[in-house]
Parts: C-alpha cells; sequence; structure tokens
C-alpha cells in the first residue's frame, strides 16, 4: 500500500538525521537528501506529509541541542538535503501538485472534516494483541466481536500493533532515562502519534488551520506512536543489557511471564467461550494471535543473553512483518476481479464511450480492470471542473458512487452504458434498452455514445454562463461548443464526422471529415499538458464545454492529434537529474 510506501523510510529519515548531526557531512547530507527523495516519491502524499513533518520535528530538536559552533552548519545541510530531496522527486511532485491545484481535494476535505477523524479508545486494546482485530485476508474484527466493542472504519489505519513486550521495555527507558533528550523526545513523538490518532483537544482544531494538515486523514499519525514506541523499546533493552543491577534484570525478564500467561489464558477462555458463535476463520485467527503473542516472549528471553543480543534486530524484524503477512496477500487478479458477463456485455455496449451505474449496482473503480471508461469518480482523484459538470458541485469523496438517477445530459459525457439493480433500474431512462440480465441489469442508450464531435457552431461566455448552459438538459455538444477561454468563431452551417483511430492514455488521434470548418470537441478532460496538431501542425488546444476539449478543424479530412506532454514533467526531470548530480558529488566528497 502507499501508506507503507513512504511510513518505512521514516527510520531512515531519522537515522540520516542524526548521522548528519553527529558528523555534519557532505556525504550524511547526502543519504538525508536521497531518503528525502525516496519519501516524497512513496506514492502517498499524506503520509509523506506526517512523516517529513515528523522528520522536520527531529531536525529542530537536534538543531536545538546540537553545540553552537556546529548548529548553523547542520542547519545549512539538513536545508540543503531536503532542497535536493524535493528536486529528485520532481518529476512526480510537480505534476501532482499541478493535479491537485485543479482537483476537488481541499473541497472534498472540506466536506468530509477530514482533520475532526479520530479513532475509538478501544484502539488501546488493537495495540497489544496481535492480529486480535483480524486482516482482510483471514476474518476481521475478531475482538471487537467479543468485547462487544464498535469496528473501525479502515483496517490500515488502526492495525499499529505494539505489543506488551515492546511497551514494557519503553516504559522501562521512560523511568530510567527520562533525562536524556532522545528519550524526552521520543516519548512525546509517540504519545502525540496516540492522542492525534484519538482525536484529543486542541489537535483537531489545530489540523483544520494548518495548510495541507486540513487534507490530511489525521488517524494515520498512528504511525509516530509505532515507531515512537519502537525506539523507546530499543534503549530499554540496551539499558536493560548493562545500567541496571543484576537483581532488576532478572526481576524485569521473569516480569514479562505472568501477564504473558494472564493474557494467553484470558484470550484463550475467551475465544474458546465464543468458538459457537465465531466462524472457523476467526477462531484460528485469534489462536495464531496468541500464539504470535507467547512466542515473541520467549523470543525476548532468548535473546536476553549478551551472545544472543545480536540476533534481537533480526527477530523484531520477524515479529513486525508477520502481523502484516495477511494486509497485502498475493493472489492472482481473479480472485479480486473475477470475469463477469455483465462487465464484457457493457465494454462490448460502450465502444469509445463511457459507462454509468445507479446506486451500489458497481463501484466505479470495479470497471478498471476490463478497461471501462466509468463517467464517475472515487476518492480525491476527480478534477474539479469535470466532477462539478458530472454531479453539479465538487467536493463529494464518493463523486457519484451512489447516484439515484443519470446525470442531467448523458450525452455530454458520452454515457453509453448503464448499470442497475433490480431496485434502481426504475431510475433509468425511457428509451434505454436492456442488453443483459442477471445480478447486473445492463441498459443501452438510445444512440451510440461519441466522445470525439465536428461541432460547427459555437458560443463564448464566461466560466458560470458555460456550466449553465451545458448543464441544460435540452444541450446538444454535437450542434454547439461552449468556450469559456476567449472568443470562438462560429462557422456556417456545416456536416461532418469525427472518428477515433487511436485511443491511449497520453495520446489520441481522430480523424474528422467535412464540408466545412467547425471544431472537433473530444468529450475527454481539458488539462494542462494536452497539445494539439492538425495534420502535424500546431494547434491552439482550447476549453469547450466547461470541461473538455476543442480544436479548430479545416474542412475536409484532417487528422488531429491529442499528445500528453506536461512541462511539469520536463521540468521535473530537468531538477532530479541536477540533484541526482549534486547528490553523487557530495557522496564522493
Amino acid at each position: 500500500h502507499p501508506h507503507a510506501n513512504t511510513a518505512c523510510l521514516l527510520p531512515a529519515l531519522f537515522w540520516a538525521l542524526g548521522r548528519l548531526s553527529d558528523r555534519g557531512s557532505f556525504r550524511n547530507a547526502a543519504l538525508l537528501g536521497l531518503f528525502i527523495g525516496l519519501a516524497l516519491l512513496g506514492g502517498h502524499p499524506p503520509t509523506m506529509l506526517q512523516a517529513l513533518g515528523a522528520a522536520a520535528a527531529y531536525a529542530v530538536f537536534l538543531a536545538v541541542r546540537a553545540p553552537r559552533v556546529d548548529r548553523m552548519r547542520f542547519i545549512g545541510l539538513a536545508l540543503a538535503a531536503a532542497v535536493l530531496g524535493a528536486c529528485l522527486a520532481a518529476p512526480a511532485l510537480l505534476p501532482y501538485l499541478e493535479y491537485h491545484g485543479l482537483s476537488s481535494t481541499a473541497g472534498a476535505s472540506q466536506s468530509l472534516a477530514r482533520w475532526g477523524t479520530r479513532l475509538s479508545p478501544w484502539l488501546l486494546l488493537h495495540l497489544l494483541m496481535p492480529l486480535a482485530s483480524g486482516s482482510p485476508a483471514r476474518g476481521a474484527e475478531v475482538l471487537a466481536g467479543l468485547f462487544g466493542l464498535a469496528p473501525e472504519s479502515n483496517f490500515i489505519e488502526r492495525a499499529a500493533w505494539t505489543g506488551l513486550i515492546p511497551l514494557a521495555f519503553a516504559a522501562l527507558a521512560v523511568v530510567r532515562r527520562r533525562r536524556e533528550g532522545e528519550v524526552l523526545f521520543h516519548a512525546g513523538l509517540a504519545l502525540f502519534g496516540l492522542m492525534a490518532a484519538l482525536g484529543a483537544p486542541p489537535l483537531p482544531w489545530l489540523w483544520k488551520i494548518l495548510p495541507g494538515y486540513s487534507q490530511v486523514n489525521p488517524t494515520r499519525l498512528l504511525l509516530l506512536w509505532s515507531f515512537g514506541v519502537a525506539v523507546l523499546a530499543g534503549l530499554g533493552v540496551e539499558l536493560e543489557s548493562g545500567d541496571l543491577p543484576l537483581g532488576e534484570r532478572r526481576l524485569l525478564r521473569w516480569a514479562m511471564w505472568p501477564p504473558a500467561v494472564t493474557a494467553g489464558v484470558v484470550y484463550w477462555a475467551l475465544v474458546w467461550r465464543s468458538l459457537e458463535e465465531l466462524r472457523s476463520a476467526e477462531f484460528v485467527l485469534a489462536v495464531s494471535g496468541m500464539a504470535l503473542f507467547l512466542a515473541e516472549c520467549v523470543a525476548a528471553q532468548w535473546v536476553h543473553g549478551s551472545r544472543r543480543r545480536a540476533w534481537a534486530p533480526w527477530l523484531a524484524g520477524l515479529f513486525c512483518l508477520l502481523p502484516a503477512l495477511d494486509v497485502n496477500p498475493s493472489a492472482p487478479a481473479g480472485t479480486f476481479f473475477p470475469e463477469a458477463p455483465a462487465l464484457s456485455v457493457m465494454k462490448g455496449a460502450a465502444g469509445e464511450g463511457r459507462v454509468f451505474a445507479l446506486g451500489r449496482a458497481l463501484e466505479p473503480n470495479l470497471g478498471m480492470p476490463p478497461r471501462l471508461r466509468d463517467a464517475r469518480g472515487r476518492d480525491f482523484t476527480a478534477l474539479r471542473r469535470y466532477e462539478r459538470l458530472v454531479a453539479g458541485s465538487a467536493g463529494d469523496f464518493d463523486f457519484y458512487s451512489g447516484a439515484p438517477s443519470l446525470p442531467p445530459n448523458p450525452a455530454l459525457l458520452a454515457i453509453g452504458v448503464v448499470g442497475a439493480t433490480e431496485r434502481t433500474a426504475s431510475a433509468v431512462p425511457q428509451g434505454w434498452k436492456k442488453i443483459h440480465e442477471g445480478g447486473l441489469l445492463v441498459f443501452s442508450a438510445p444512440a451510440r455514445a461519441k466522445r470525439a464531435l465536428f461541432v460547427p457552431a459555437a458560443r463564448s461566455g464566461g466560466e458560470e454562463e458555460a456550466f449553465a448552459a451545458v448543464r441544460a438538459p435540452g444541450f446538444d455538444p454535437a450542434r454547439t461548443a461552449w468556450f469559456d477561454d476567449g472568443d470562438a468563431p462560429s462557422f456556417p452551417p456545416a456536416k461532418g464526422r469525427a472518428l477515433i483511430v487511436e485511443d491511449g492514455a497520453n495520446a489520441v488521434a481522430v480523424e474528422v471529415l467535412s464540408d466545412g470548418p467547425g471544431w472537433l470537441v473530444l468529450l475527454d478532460s481539458w488539462f494542462p499538458g494536452w497539445e494539439a496538431t492538425v495534420d502535424g501542425k500546431p494547434a491552439r488546444l482550447r476549453r469547450a464545454d466547461y470541461a473538455f476539449r476543442a480544436v479548430e478543424v479545416p474542412g475536409g479530412r484532417s487528422v488531429v492529434r491529442f499528445d500528453y506532454r506536461p512541462s511539469s514533467l520536463g521540468l521535473g526531470l530537468i531538477l532530479a537529474l541536477f540533484a541526482a548530480f549534486v547528490l553523487a558529488a557530495a557522496w564522493l566528497i
């Protein structure tokens, strides 16, 4: 998952900052820049923002603690590493920022009140018992079923297993090394992450006013709790190995067993008592969780000896991996997206057009494997103009995933096929023909949908005027093109047709035949970076019908190409090459 792609780099960021603070070399600055770049390339901007925010806090802590003579050098090298890391990730970062500015992310976050998202206090039980709350592959919410707890909505966001033994060592570090700066910082970091996940005031108010963080789910800051406890546990293990009197070390060793055995017995008793009410998979899951917990205790005892202490990091990594084995299970694609006759029918009937579904008949992202073009959207990936054109407003996280009816003008969105259930079929307009029956009913439009149109007439106006005109039920995109990016000539009545001859993600080619000049309107989203040519010559790309692309074409036969060549990507590649050169040079110095 993209969460993990970024979150896994948090230890590397802290490690690189620590080395840079201790040694102040260009090589360590290059390492930090590399890790920052990888975090930005992780593919999950919210987690990236939170991880880099934690790293920035640690950098401030190190700068304050550093001697005055070394402080400015550390700050300068850290800032240079941050800039170079951002440049290294520029090929992905710049296009993302460009898209973010034109998307409905801010509005969707506002409607969801992301800053107020919080987890239940029962989260504390999830932190102590590995796999007790289930996993996507082997049942879920065993703990909720046993104790009558309310299930959480997202497994990934609260699957932050900590365990009793790491907590014991972390508590030992806090008690015995409480005057050390590193201990205080990581204890504060862990507590902050836990309080943020639980929505403790005044943190929700703080997220609401902070730029960027108001659009991020704060429950994912549970990452900081897990990381902080892990670091404290390591410091506690170091303390236990040499800084405690022999009597206290023996007491600590054997003090782990009573809570472990007690928790195991209670857990077993609860599961056994509820066996008749549980599915067999959940029972196996619960027992395996208890076994893993006891194995952790045995492993902790085994590495206690000084000769076997080198195995501790490897065993810790193993125990961290075991609960995650079923989070992203490996399975053939057909397991998640089995072949469905209804989807095949929809794909064949849609042609170059798009599909739609009423209610929850078909989730918007389920049509991706068979390459269906869905007129709806999901999550924050919708362009603001397109979402507003489809739904009438922008900022809906589920953006029409449960639509009660078709949009006012299906032809404007090139919708040629609609899926429905028996319950929602009554909302299908008259004239649409049923072409498939079963669990998913499929209806085709009265006329085959077309995404490429030859349009002779044009009108110009402001953004709101164009929006109102194209949303009107009587608007025909094949007769008039509306422009809101400047004046556009309207040509004498002419007849013509447009045929898509190449249809790719980054390139579309359309052959136009007409008896006079006019406009080629392609009902695909207008977006910066798309370029147009007519018969190989550059042409001005216009925004038509509020959200789509249009190019002026002459009479006769012409071939129009649309190619996606974003300048943001080109600039990003230049910056990345520059950053890579500087980082390599810094490493070799």
